[in-house]
């Protein structure tokens, strides 16, 4: 952003550029995995964590919507009303291909 201001005359210099020796730097930090939950008993924590959460609306229905659907949750969060079919007896949520993790071709013609 900084940079686009100097490029563009909004401002005389990067001050974040200042930070670059404060920070580390992506390649420097060290990767993070969070293993998958395996053994019941944890699972079982992991739902009650879920169904304690004192955090907004919004979020706690979508930490208690996850486990349901198991899907990430970039899908959850972007998920829009039009994908629900909530009637009858099998009521589904659909994600669209352009937003599952998909290679590329197969969001762009799903038939294949």
């Amino acid at each position: 952003m900084f940079k686009f201001a100097v490029a563009t005359a909004r401002a005389e210099r990067d001050p974040a550029a200042d930070l670059s020796e404060a920070l580390p730097s992506r390649r420097d930090m060290v990767k993070q995995s969070y293993p998958t939950i395996t053994d019941p008993k944890r699972v079982g924590d992991l739902l009650r964590a879920i169904d304690g959460f004192g955090g907004t609306f919004p979020v706690a229905c979508a930490l208690k919507l996850a486990p349901l659907w198991f899907c990430p949750p970039g899908e959850i969060r972007m998920a829009e009303w039009a994908q629900f079919d909530l009637d009858g007896d099998n009521p589904a949520y659909r994600v669209p291909p352009a937003i599952r993790k998909l290679r590329k071709r197969e969001k762009e013609d799903p038939d294949t």
